[in-house]
């Protein structure tokens, strides 16, 4: 026969398990979302696919009764990291459509050789979420380094530009004032 503290213990247990698991769930939904978000359909479709039928997998066993709050959490990392991966594509995208600045040069050959990794990784099913989700994330920051230094050149471009029509406006005005 149990004691009382012993059932409240069991209540308390399975009451934590239950809110971690709501937790994991939740936040596996989340991150869902964001790949959802980040167009992973459309850019990562057979990445998207493969995560999307785990997801309907452990739904089911959650729905079952099952504790799948580690396989939740590894599919929430695996989701973050799809989406940091379709983010750093998009901005690759971006940038290819420019001329890239010498000086962010590495910064690109970066960000390219962690999408290949991220791309072998992905392949292997061994690898880790944690993995896949630092390798997503260091293309997606390598990418943005690259954008930032591409804005920049941009809008020093702009200025010049801006500056010499100011100069070309000032030069006609003087021409006229003295008329």
């Amino acid at each position: 026969e149990e004691t009382p503290s012993e059932t409240t213990e069991e209540t308390v247990e399975e009451t934590v398990s239950q809110a971690a698991l709501d937790l994991a769930l939740a936040n596996m939904n989340s991150s869902r979302q964001a790949a959802i978000d980040s167009d992973a359909e459309e850019y990562a479709p057979d990445y998207f696919d493969s995560l999307e039928e785990k997801y309907a997998d452990l739904k089911a066993r959650a729905e079952n009764g099952e504790d799948v709050t580690d396989a939740c959490n590894d599919l929430a990392k695996r989701y973050q990291a799809l989406a940091a991966y379709v983010n750093a594509l998009d901005a690759k995208e971006t940038i290819d459509d420019y001329e890239l600045p010498p000086l962010a040069q590495a910064a690109y050959d970066k960000g390219c050789k962690e999408l290949d990794d991220f791309e072998t990784l992905f392949e292997d099913e061994n690898s880790s979420a944690d993995d896949l989700l630092a390798k997503g994330t260091a293309a997606y920051a390598s990418f943005k380094t690259v954008l930032v230094a591409l804005y920049k050149d941009i809008a020093k471009d702009a200025r010049s530009d801006a500056l010499e029509a100011k100069k070309d406006a000032d030069s006609v005005k003087a021409a006229v004032s003295e008329k």
